[in-house]
This record gives structure tokens, sequence and C-alpha cells, in this order.
């Protein structure tokens, strides 16, 4: 890809020299970028106060900018830097700065500026030194008719140095095509330099990775994870454009696009790299990532790095989701972008996993937990519904089984509710209601969701386990059926162990054990599932009992010993094969 169009737009040669170090300080050259950034931010600040047009947005982008200031301040204030040698301590603030034309402004327009001035004055008590700034601040506070605690008369960064605000103005002021211009080419800028100091984060956390430091690696995730949670916001000021004026532009910019970014793009490549090491390490101390997500307690760093790392992927994902958005709204999502792309196949770049390693984990994960606890599945809900009096049949039973109830299945009393009986296709003894019974589990056996739900009453209902909040309605059975295909494969031998049908009663219970596959773990499981019928043969309930706990632990030992392989033998963690099954509507 050609990035040079995009480099040339937003002078990027010219840029990156600015945040270079003169020094030997180890942090200068993040203390530049973000000095630079603030710089150009009052520069857009001082442009929307003086935009003339009527279509201007300038009270939602003036405030927008403010808050941009106030996050660069704080994210400032975290950078671990210390006082530059000479000659970058100076001796007074700025001269050149254009953070002046923020000054001697009406108190109505210094009120704008003012939670900008107010969070700088207030973590400026935690530096060990003035940056520069604070002299803006208290001038601000003064014009919006506040007082300002008096300087701190500790040692003063030389900010003109730092920032070079003359050839900061200069890049800005070379955007003369109009207004939309100056802030195209600014937010990318912006974003430039704020991409640095996330590039320099992300080395320092692999630096860390190499020493075993992973809670320092970690939080420097996190501060770059931040750092990217405030560009996410900040390429919305682009959303504050007059598109009657930035649609001239657009065309005349034809072949340059932030998309064109090789800082974006490292990011992406530094961030997707961290996974490697944690991997490794996790290795050679004979765990796993599952390991980690069961018990952040034990493995508190890696958990800490671990998220930190995912968040950093989420943070990146909505940085491209949000570019998807911006085109959309000035495009259209059937347009090509400047790079010949649709608009609509941006989207791949944040819908698809960051780390498809995580997102495996995370899945067995859930899958786990879902039956260890599914005997308590919902009943936060009911309890709150019950609480409040909600309006339910008077067929719903009550909620909280307790486990001795369970005990009353057959075999160990442990088994998986809605799994069809065996042998599958046996003559029926001929009774309507045994007939409904076979149609039940030879659905279940076939995944034929639609044949398995016009078997219940409209207003029918499933418990499982017994215990558990019940699936209402033919909307709920479905979403209870789609849930059991995901979790099992074809690969049923099912045996029924007792089955029996009162048709006086209008009642049924069947008996039965199963040896099923979670994709490629083979699971084992028994239970009984009893069924109420309607005087029109259709099923009003059924009420499984079980105990999902046990299907819970076979997943739990087959999951850690599959990724602890992936990790033994260096491949990254991937979710199991799952077994091929026959796709039924």
């Amino acid at each position: 890809m050609n990035t040079r169009p995009y480099e040339l737009y937003v002078s990027l040669d010219e840029l990156i020299p600015l945040w270079q170090s003169a020094s030997d300080c180890s942090t200068e050259r993040q203390l530049r970028a973000a000095l630079v950034s603030i710089e150009l931010t009052g520069l857009l600040v001082r442009d929307a106060l003086d935009d003339p047009r009527s279509a201007s947005r300038k009270s939602l982008r003036i405030r927008r900018l403010v808050e941009g200031l106030r996050t660069q301040t704080d994210l400032l204030a975290r950078l671990d830097l210390t006082l530059p040698p000479r000659p970058i301590a100076g001796s007074d603030y700025s001269t050149r700065s254009s953070l002046y034309a923020l000054t001697g402004l009406e108190p109505a327009a210094s009120r704008h500026l003012k939670p900008w001035a107010d969070a700088l004055l207030s973590v400026s008590e935690d530096w060990a030194c003035d940056h520069g700034l604070e002299f803006f601040a208290r001038s601000i506070r003064a014009d919006a008719g506040f007082d300002s605690p008096a300087p701190s008369g500790r040692a003063i960064l030389d900010y003109d140095a730092l920032a070079q605000p003359d050839t900061v103005r200069e890049l800005f002021e070379r955007r003369t095509y109009n207004v939309e211009d100056r802030i195209f080419a600014t937010v990318h800028q912006i974003c430039e330099c704020w991409f640095a100091i996330a590039r320099m984060q992300l080395e320092q956390a692999y630096a860390y990775t190499a020493q075993n430091r992973w809670q320092n690696a970690g939080d420097a995730i996190l501060l770059a994870e931040d750092i990217m949670a405030y560009m996410n916001e900040h390429v919305l000021l682009l959303e504050t454009m007059v598109m009657a004026d930035y649609h001239p532009l657009r065309v005349r910019l034809r072949d340059a696009s932030g998309a064109q970014s090789k800082q974006a793009h490292a990011l992406v490549g530094l961030t997707k790299s961290l996974m490697a090491p944690g991997l490794r390490a996790l290795a050679k101390d004979g765990s796993s990532l599952l390991d980690v997500q069961r018990d952040p307690a034990t493995f508190a760093d890696y958990f800490a790095y671990f998220e930190a790392l995912d968040t950093m992927g989420i943070r990146m994902s909505t940085f491209f989701f949000n570019h998807y958005k911006l085109a959309a709204r000035v495009l259209g999502i059937e347009s090509l972008g400047s790079l010949g792309y649709e608009v609509q196949a941006l989207t791949n770049r944040f819908v698809k996993p960051f780390f498809p390693e995580l997102d495996a984990v995370r899945y067995g994960h859930s899958t786990i937990t879902s039956f260890e606890d599914g005997l308590y599945a919902g009943h936060l809900v009911s309890e709150l519904e019950r609480t409040e009096h909600a309006q339910r049949s008077p067929l719903l039973p009550a909620v909280g089984a307790t486990r001795p109830d369970l005990m009353h299945a057959s075999g160990d009393g442990h088994g998986f509710g809605s799994i069809s009986m065996a042998p599958i296709g046996r003559a029926a003894s001929g009774t309507p209601l045994q007939t409904v019974v076979d149609r039940y589990f030879e659905a279940i056996q076939g995944y034929d969701l639609e044949g398995w739900v016009e078997l219940f009453a409209p207003d029918g209902w499933i418990e499982d386990p017994v215990g558990s909040r019940p699936y209402v309605t033919h909307g709920g059975l479905r979403i209870f059926f789609r849930n059991f295909m995901k979790a099992f494969s074809t690969d049923l031998e099912m045996t029924c162990t007792s089955l029996h049908v009162d048709e006086q009663t209008r009642t049924a219970r069947a008996e039965w054990t199963v040896s099923a596959k979670h994709r490629a773990f083979p699971i084992s499981f028994a239970g009984r599932e009893e069924f109420s019928f309607g005087p029109d043969g259709l099923i009003e309930y059924v009420r499984v009992y079980h105990d999902p706990e046990q299907i819970g632990r076979q997943l739990a030992d087959a999951y850690t010993a599959h990724f602890r392989t992936a990790v033994q033998q260096g491949t990254a963690p991937k979710r199991p094969h799952r077994s091929s099954r026959p796709r039924r509507a």
C-alpha cells in the first residue's frame, strides 16, 4: 500500500521530528509528542472560536475539543516522565505557544475552556515540575472570573523547546483549502502523536515481558489502551464537519486516507505480538490461558496482563469501527472508500476476534461455567419476578430446587435434559401421548428445531434443569433448542432405562443415559424428564432432572487438557474441532 499520499497530507515527515529526543531522557519523546498534540488541539479550539459559518457546529466542536484537552492532560500525567536535563529545563513559561490565543477571551468563551484549566492545575500538583502549561490554565480561570492557586515555584520545563509551537503553527496553517481542511488534517496529526506514545508504551511492555515483569507490562498496556480509548473519541471530532464543505475537500484528497497510517498498522502488529511472550511463560509454568481465566487470584499478574492485552485489542477494533461509522456517515455503506474498498467491507476489521487465542479460551470458559452453574440459571431474574408479583402462568414451578431434589433421577442422579431416548425409532405402543414423547426425542435426535417446538402448546415451557428459570413459549423454546444444538454434536448414544406414560393424568416420565460429544470432547450423563400434556395432546411443560455441574466438570477437564497441550506444543490455543451435524430449520 502506498502510504505517501496520507503522509504528505498530514506533513508526517515534518511532524515526526517534533517528538524526537534531544537528550538522553528515556521518556522525552513521549513528552514531546503529548505537548505537540496539546498545541495542535489549542489551534483547533482557536479555529472553532473564529468559525464564522452559520452551519458550523461550533459549540459541539469546542466542547469535544476541550474534553480532548482534559483527556490529554490526564494521559500526560500518567506518563512516567522525569525532568529532562538542560537545555530542556527552562526558567519561565512559554512565550510562543498558540495557547496564548485561548487567553484574554470574553468570560462566556473562557468558561468553555475552564474544565481543561481545572484539570491541568489539579494533576500538575503531583508533577515534579511545571510543564509550561500552568500559566495558560491560571489565565483561563481568571478570564472566566475564578481565582487560581499561585505559581508553584518549581522548576519549569522549556515548553517552547519541547512543543516547538512555531513549527506546529506553521504545519497547521498549511491547510488553506477551507476550514474543514484544517480540522481533517489536524485530527489525523493528533492521532499520529498519540499513536507514537502508544507504540512506545507497547514496546516497553514487550521489554518487561522478557524480564517476567508481567504487572509492569500490563500497566504499560493499560496506558496504551487508554490512549486508544481517547483516540476512539477523538476521531469523532470529524462528525462536526459540515459535509457540504468537506465533500469538495474529499474529492481533492483522492488517494489519501487515514487507513494509510503506518503507525496505526504498527500498533495492530505490536499488540498482537504481545500474546506470544505470555503464552510461552504459561507453557514454562505448565499452565494455560484457561487456568488463568478460571483462577485469576492464583495467576494474578498473568491475569492482569492478558486482560489488559484483550482490552487493547478491543480498543483497536473500536477504532476501526468508529472509522467505519464515519465513512458510512460521509459516503454511505455502498460507496467505495478512498482506497477502493467498499465501506461495508471495513466491518471485517472489528468483527473478527483480535486475539483468536483468547476468544477460544473465553468460549471454553463460558461453556464450562454455563454447566457448572446451570442449576441456578435465571435465579436472580425469577426472584425479581416473584418479588414484583409478575404475572406468570400458574403452571410455572417455584424456583430453587435443592440438590437432594435432583437425586430422585435414575442411576447416580446425574443427567442432562432434552436428550432423546434410545433406541430411536422403536415402535410406539400406540397411545397418543407415547407418540408425542417419541416424536419429542426423535426431533432432538434429528436436530429438528421446528418439529420439536410444534409439539408444545403456545405457552408451553421447559425447566432444564429443575431449579433453573424455565424457557417459556415457542420463542423461549427455540432459544433452548439452539443452545442444545450449539453444545453437542451428533455423536449421541442414548439408552432409555425407563418409560412410563399415564393417559388418564396426561403425564409421562422418561429416564435415560446418554453419551455425547461437545465438539471433540466425550461427555456422558443421565437423567429423567417429566411431561405434562394438555387435552389437545400438546406438551404443557417438561421438567428435566439432572446435575449440570457433572457435565461442567467433564468439560473443565477436557478443555484444560486441550489448552495445556496446545501451549506445550507451542501452538496458539484454538477451539477444538467441532463435529459436523445436520442443520434443520
